[in-house]
Parts: C-alpha cells; structure tokens; sequence
C-alpha cells in the first residue's frame, strides 16, 4: 500500500468561504507510487518512507494558505550504481 494511516479533519463555512483543516499520512511510501512519476525519478529512488502533515487556512475565495510538515525517516537515492542512504527530522515548507 502507499501508507500505513491516514486522517483527516477540518471546518469549513461555506457562506463565509472560511475554514481549515489538515491531512496527515503515516510512513507514505512514495516508492510504491514510483511508476506515476518520470522514469528518472523511478530509477533513482529505490527505498522512501515519509511521515507528513498537510495544514490548510482558508479566508474567502482569494486566500488560501497550506504548510506542509514531513519527516523522511528512510530514503535511499540511487545514481550510477551508487546508493545514498538519507534521514530527515524535519522538513517544514510554509
């Protein structure tokens, strides 16, 4: 499967175009999903495991705000038959 857990939650006030929410997925696995992107992404990403968050503010119909939230806790990059093993804490993008 692509993720072990996912939730979801949020308000939303549809007269107001208001609200907010998140998405969380738990050890996606974005390898899994390889054959979706371009074949050079597939070759060179062998192992993947992420953790992440998706946090969305809407305020109107013009603003909309997200930040996402991961950890990679496994990536291996392959390139030229070497292999680069990888781990991030945290990775935060506003």
């Amino acid at each position: 499967s692509l993720w072990e857990k996912m939730s979801a939650g949020g308000t939303f006030d549809p007269s107001k175009m208001k609200g907010k929410g998140r998405v969380d997925l738990v050890r996606f696995r974005p390898d899994a999903a390889a054959d979706f992107f371009p074949p050079k992404f597939k070759d060179t990403l062998s192992e993947a495991e992420a953790n992440g968050r998706i946090s969305f503010e809407m305020d109107g119909p013009e603003h909309l705000e997200a930040t996402l939230t991961c950890s990679l806790p496994r990536l291996v990059l392959n390139r030229d038959g070497r292999s680069v093993k990888a781990s991030v804490k945290n990775l935060e993008e506003p």
